[in-house]
């Protein structure tokens, strides 16, 4: 039961705003895709920014996880956290078009960067900034050879 209580008394009710505040850049864990849908569309809603098409949506300041192993000796692995911080288009793209890369900030990335986040707590010079590019999967399905290309991000 002391467990219990202890447990309680951490709740977001009874936190107070600094606390809570500690949890802002908290992953959080629904239990339905529809959930996360919903609290994702919200969020990338509140950054008032415009957005990709449907496919994909993103956003300056939208978090995102890494799908795709790209430089694990970096820590640019699968199920990685970041932050979208720019979206780069080829001259002339429009926002159906694929762009060339997603610039994701990091905290774990640990390889060499040309770009950085404004100097926070944790990070007096800046989080690393990644340019993310997009990735062509080829597969067979039905037996036949196919391929996809997207820019290997999606929410957390």
């Amino acid at each position: 039961m002391a467990d219990w209580e202890e447990l309680d008394q951490r709740s977001e009710a009874n936190l107070d705003d600094a606390e809570k505040a500690d949890f802002d850049d908290a992953v959080c864990l629904h239990a339905t895709r529809e959930q996360v849908h919903a609290i994702n569309l919200s969020e990338l809603q509140a950054l008032n920014m415009p957005w990709l098409e449907t496919e994909v949506l993103l956003a300056r300041g939208a978090k995102v996880m890494i799908t795709k192993n790209l430089w694990q000796e970096k820590g640019l692995v699968n199920a990685t956290i970041g932050t979208v911080e720019d979206v780069v288009w080829a001259p002339g793209a429009i926002p159906s078009d694929l762009p060339l890369a997603v610039l994701v900030s990091c905290k774990t990335y640990t390889g060499p960067t040309l770009w950085r986040t404004a100097p926070q707590t944790d990070f007096p010079n800046g989080i690393p900034i990644v340019p993310i590019p997009i990735s062509k999967s080829h597969f067979e399905y039905g037996g036949k050879q196919c391929s996809r290309t997207q820019v290997p991000l999606r929410w957390p």
